[in-house]
């Protein structure tokens, strides 16, 4: 099992039969530090375009000031305006499917049978979970995973799991668990910080 934890940045930890793997360098399951795109923007590790730099809580806000010059505290005020703010919609598009190609990433190296989303960012419940879902679906290019939303410890997240060989869904599928919406299902502003 792979646990990612997105919050500020991403972290990553890689369970195998319930042990936590460190790996030589004590750093596996280190996904924030993937390089996804080579001219993306530079990373506190020296490097630019590292995973969590597009799609970290921290990303979000970031690429939102910068696209838009209006400064946001954090990325819960880019979920509370998606319904109403088209640059707030490009952000979180662009995140998402960066988000979207790590994990792919992950799957392809590891074939884990659950990959699961924790951290402020992972409480943006349906409004990650839906287009998350999609860019899986649409960019899978091996057999394996399979999303669901999931809670453990109290803490919103989701669950991506690995089909089986020969099951009827090959594709990666998400499904949300209520997340920061409010009874009537609007996005709220709790979530991701």
């Amino acid at each position: 099992m792979l646990f990612v934890v997105i919050g500020t940045g991403i972290a990553g930890a890689v369970l195998v039969a319930g042990e936590l793997v460190s790996g030589g360098a004590g750093q596996a399951g280190e996904i924030g530090h993937i390089r996804m795109r080579p001219d993306g923007p530079a990373c506190g590790c020296g490097r630019a375009g590292c995973l969590e730099t597009l799609a970290s809580a921290r990303a979000v806000a970031a690429a939102y000031t910068a696209r838009t010059g209006r400064a946001v505290r954090g990325a819960a005020e880019v979920v509370a305006a998606l319904d109403t703010d088209a640059d707030a919609r490009a952000v979180w598009a662009e995140a998402v499917g960066a988000l979207a190609d790590g994990l792919l990433v992950t799957q392809a190296v590891l074939a884990s049978r659950r990959v699961v989303l924790g951290g402020g960012l992972a409480a943006a419940g349906a409004a990650l979970l839906e287009p998350l879902d999609a860019a899986l679906r649409e960019r899978a290019t091996v057999s394996g995973a399979r999303a669901e939303a999931g809670r453990a410890g109290g803490t919103a997240g989701v669950v991506v799991r690995r089909s089986p060989p020969g099951s009827r869904s090959s594709r990666p599928r998400a499904a949300a668990d209520g997340g920061p919406r409010s009874a009537e299902g609007r996005r709220s502003a709790e979530g991701p910080r």
